[in-house]
């Protein structure tokens, strides 16, 4: 092999050299080629130096497209990192918001109980007063007040004499009527003659008597009045009136 092709042995292996290492050690391929260069242009006494130098040239260049060509692939875009695929059947729904807490204003009104069996209107409901055991308004009056009361309301004298017995008893502000007869005159002036109602405050039940605080209209008295019937089965032995307190 001769002395050219060594040369050319040489400048191909710096090229190599060079396409390897140019994008990090540019500064030590050109020492390399220099110091190779130089050696065998002593060695041929400057002959083959117009070559020599041809040779390092091309070396150079290679490398510097080398260097240039790495330095465009580096500054590219890298690649984004990879997600994991969904789960089967997971698809691209949105995940369903929670349920809002309790107590944040969101819920639906409670529904409304379902009306009673056959359409009929349920009875009134009274109020009970807290720590007296009383109740308010006329539904919690029991029999046979309740009737006496329709009666005196109704303005019906035959309703209102059938509430008591045949020895009822009413005791007005301590003036006593006993008996049927004498109770209907009282009545006719006072009572059911004077147009009275009843509108019932509170009732308080105890055993066999029944307290009742109702506001008396008539054309002979008005007021807040309390109504105490003594009952005996389905008959008021005894109503006595005072005045509330």
């Amino acid at each position: 092999m001769g002395l050219l092709d060594n040369v050319k042995k040489a400048a191909h292996a710096a090229k190599e050299q060079a396409g390897h290492l140019a994008e990090k050690h540019g500064d030590k391929i050109d020492r390399a080629l220099d110091k190779g260069g130089s050696m065998i242009d002593q060695r041929t006494h400057g002959k083959y130096s117009d070559k020599i130098t041809k040779a390092k040239g091309a070396a150079r260049s290679a490398a510097d497209k080398l260097a240039a060509e790495r330095g465009q692939a580096g500054t590219s875009e890298a690649p984004g990192p990879v997600h994991a695929p969904p789960p089967p059947g997971a698809g691209t729904a949105a995940t369903a918001p929670p349920p809002p807490p309790p107590g944040s204003g969101t819920a639906a009104s409670a529904t409304p109980p379902p009306p009673p069996p056959g359409g009929a209107t349920p009875p009134p409901v009274a109020d009970e007063l807290p720590g007296t055991g009383a109740t308010t308004g006329a539904a919690a009056l029991p029999s046979p007040v309740r009737e006496f009361v329709a009666a005196v309301n109704a303005h019906d004298e035959q309703g209102f004499l059938d509430s008591f017995g045949e020895a009822g008893v009413v005791d007005d502000w301590g003036r006593e009527f006993v008996g049927r007869q004498a109770i209907k005159e009282w009545s006719d002036k006072e009572f059911i003659g004077a147009q009275g109602t009843m509108e019932v405050q509170r009732v308080d039940v105890r055993e066999s008597q029944v307290v009742v605080l109702a506001d008396w209209r008539s054309t002979h008295a008005n007021g807040l009045s309390e109504f105490t019937f003594d009952t005996v089965g389905d008959t008021i032995h005894r109503m006595t009136i005072r005045g509330a307190h």
